[in-house]
């Protein structure tokens, strides 16, 4: 390109390590080759649901969803650059053409014409919007995704678009897991020690996470949540109480506050008291029920029989009675156990003035 393109969108300056820059070109690469594979050979059974969005392939941003744990925890900065953009570290996504659609003189017109900044500049042509998830070194196309390939295959090293930032959580607000009992073995991310989403795609997402400063570690942590619990909150509704869902990570990507696992735990373990009726591990004797029954009913009948002289049998007769219905209605109405609420029907797992997502809904985002 020339000097005065490059005064209207000078090149960025990406600031990564060695390691970084290869992770990061590593995934672009990966990316083109799956997406290669699945268009041109056919081979979508291979690459699963990695390939197969909207478009066919996966748009960067959807993609980086499903690869790159917790990448809806950064936010976009709204104010935007003009620059060129490393092709090497750009995603890219060729949904309606691709470099072998075109003949030689179409491919000398477009080259011409997408690699012209005073063209975008004036919005001359279709516009490439892009966002840079600045600590990971990728670009991912909103808008200008089908040129991204193009100019790859061409051995263009770099493309003129407009950049908004999109920043990602540091690595030390970050851990790796990998989770493993019995025949379960997956990997997990924990975000600032209490948010976990599933790791997908592993073999994507760890070697990037490495690079960045995130090493994989091979024991949870006893700090935590059992496995057990966390792995069955994916199953529940989000909710304030529920453990499952973050209020400020928007999309689809479940993820689990272990706080809220925490909270519940705490809350299902303080005491409480309750009849013998409430009690979810209690069954009542029907024979109890029966005996009292049998002792309301003779009482009842010896109190409205027996003579008024009879003052002894009278007295005896309402001491079976009283004794008789406290045995009937103590089980359900008298709360005389004291036990931990875990062991008590009918209980929320958690009340919403003690869960920490609905303490923190007006509080600092994620």
């Amino acid at each position: 390109m020339s000097e005065s393109v490059n005064d209207l969108a000078p090149a960025l300056d990406l600031g990564l390590s060695e390691k970084m820059s290869r992770a990061a070109q590593d995934l672009v690469r990966n990316k083109f080759h799956l997406d290669l594979l699945a268009s041109e050979r056919n081979a979508k059974m291979l690459v699963g649901e990695l390939h197969g969005g909207g478009y066919g392939p996966h748009e960067g941003p959807c993609f980086l969803a499903m690869v790159v744990p917790f990448y809806r925890a950064g936010d976009r900065v709204e104010k935007h650059v003009f620059a060129v953009v490393p092709t090497a570290h750009t995603l890219g996504c060729s949904w309606k053409w691709r470099h072998r659609h075109l003949d030689q003189d179409e491919v000398n017109r477009r080259v011409e014409e997408l690699s012209s900044t005073e063209a975008l500049l004036a919005e001359k042509l279709n516009p490439a919007t892009y966002t840079w998830i600045k600590a990971l070194g990728l670009f991912a196309p909103g808008e200008g995704k089908n040129r991204v390939d193009f100019f790859r295959e061409e051995g263009i090293d770099n493309i003129p678009a407009k950049v908004f930032e999109r920043d990602y959580p540091t690595p030390d607000r970050i851990e790796l897991y990998r989770v493993r009992k019995e025949g379960f073995d997956e990997t997990w991310a924990v975000l600032d020690r209490r948010w976990v989403q599933k790791v997908a795609y592993p073999t994507w997402a760890v070697p990037l996470l490495n690079a960045y400063g995130v090493a994989l570690e091979q024991r949870w942590p006893s700090v935590y949540p059992a496995p057990e619990k966390v792995q069955l909150s994916f199953f529940e509704r989000p909710g304030n109480t529920s453990p499952n869902g973050c209020p400020d990570l928007i999309g689809k990507d479940p993820t689990i506050d272990m706080d809220t696992l925490k909270a519940q735990a705490e809350y299902q373990q303080e005491e409480m008291p309750c009849t013998a009726f409430d009690m979810k591990y209690t069954k009542i004797n029907p024979l109890v029920l029966k005996l009292g029954g049998m002792g309301v009913v003779v009482g009842l009948v010896s109190l409205g029989v027996s003579p008024d002289s009879w003052v002894e049998y009278k007295v005896a007769a309402g001491m079976l009675f009283g004794c008789s219905t406290m045995a009937m209605i103590m089980p359900f109405t008298v709360p005389f156990i004291t036990t931990q609420r875990r062991n008590v029907e009918r209980q929320l797992p958690l009340a919403l003035e003690r869960a920490p997502k609905y303490q923190a809904r007006l509080g600092k985002r994620v």
